[in-house]
């Protein structure tokens, strides 16, 4: 009967594992081969416009450079092999802050989780290397050492400095809510850290550029209007709204309800801060759910691994949040350079063979 369990619950995680790439059906970051190209060329001024974006993404470029160069398919087994380690870290996480007869479902969890579908949904992109820095970021934060926090925020800053200042407010909050104790000084010791050192980060990124390059950075604002593409991100959240909040979470949205109505007064507004200060950026950038989903990465798992841990933890409960994380698919919300939005259907089955003959093309 053991035995007959162990094969079971093998099979449902493997199960998870499929469903939960299959039901996004990955798609390449567009120009793919162009993209990685420019990862080796980040000094050459040549980029400095067509690839300018690239730049803010440093620690990302150095990881890769040498498989970029190596080839392309040289390059997606680096990046699978780096997105495998942010789930095993998540899964880790879930699994060791769950009661023995929970752990499968734990593993389910991370599994089937936003950050999953966000890195196949766009496969190849940088986001695998900031979610990992995320993940590093979490828990060096549940460690509360600041010179760990400091370290990690400071890659964070050199990766990307708009993610990271909202993210480590983010879980700053979210530390704060599910943690009475919270508001102790160390806490605000270690957010002023990681907040300082992400910005240090930019500060030594663009020095790096500088004298390596000898060119600016550039920036992601497309020619002509100043203020057109905050419109048009506004535009396309309001248009997809409803959409939008539920791409946000997805099937965790469950999980945060259950710790979210478990707390107090001072508990839930203090989610609701933490809510905001993801989805305010999320909102007013051109990558409505991708950016939600990398900014709330800590802060989410923070979230599910206090819901593991929880006292009010039941058979039903967990239950209720495994079957919200299996049907809730993510839907990633987008609007491009020409300012119009575009929603990436998920489980379409002509987007799943186009995908998996563009996958197995590079190979």
């Amino acid at each position: 009967m053991i035995l007959t369990r162990s094969i079971g619950g093998a099979g449902l995680i493997l199960a998870a594992a499929v469903w939960a790439i299959f039901r996004v059906a990955p798609a390449p970051v567009p120009e793919l081969p162009a993209y990685v190209e420019a990862i080796g060329n980040w000094r050459d001024n040549q980029y400095a416009t067509t690839y300018a974006h690239l730049r803010e993404n440093l620690v990302w470029q150095w990881t890769f450079e040498f498989s970029a160069s190596s080839g392309l398919s040289i390059y997606l087994l680096q990046w699978l092999l780096v997105t495998l380690c942010v789930i095993s870290i998540l899964a880790f996480l879930y699994r060791g802050s769950a009661p023995p007869e929970y752990r499968g479902a734990a593993i389910r969890l991370a599994l089937l989780s936003p950050i999953v579908a966000l890195l196949f949904g766009f496969f190849g992109s940088y986001d695998t290397v900031t979610a990992l820095l995320a993940m590093g970021l979490l828990i060096s934060w549940m460690q509360q050492r600041a010179w760990l926090v400091g370290i990690v925020s400071l890659l964070l800053g050199l990766q990307h400095v708009g993610q990271a200042l909202p993210m480590i407010l983010a879980l700053g909050l979210t530390w704060t809510a599910l943690n009475e104790d919270s508001t102790s000084r160390q806490t605000l010791r270690v957010l002023a850290v990681g907040l300082g050192s992400a910005v240090l980060g930019k500060a030594v990124g663009l020095a790096i550029l500088f004298f390596a390059s000898s060119s600016t950075a550039g920036n992601r604002v497309p020619d002509g209007e100043l203020f057109a593409p905050l419109r048009d991100a506004w535009v396309t959240s309001l248009n997809f709204l409803p959409a939008v909040i539920y791409s946000f979470l997805a099937g965790s949205w469950i999980i945060a309800a259950y710790v979210f109505w478990d707390g107090n007064r001072r508990r839930r507004i203090l989610l609701v801060c933490a809510l905001a200060t993801c989805a305010i950026p999320a909102f007013s950038l051109l990558d409505q759910t991708r950016i939600f989903m990398l900014l709330s990465l800590p802060g989410l798992s923070l979230i599910t691994v206090h819901f593991m841990k929880s006292a009010d933890m039941s058979h039903t409960r967990i239950r209720v949040a495994e079957v919200a994380a299996w049907v809730g698919v993510p839907i990633l919300i987008w609007t491009g350079y020409t300012g119009a939005g575009r929603v990436q259907y998920m489980g379409a089955l002509d987007a799943q063979l186009i995908s998996w003959q563009q996958i197995f093309a590079w190979f």
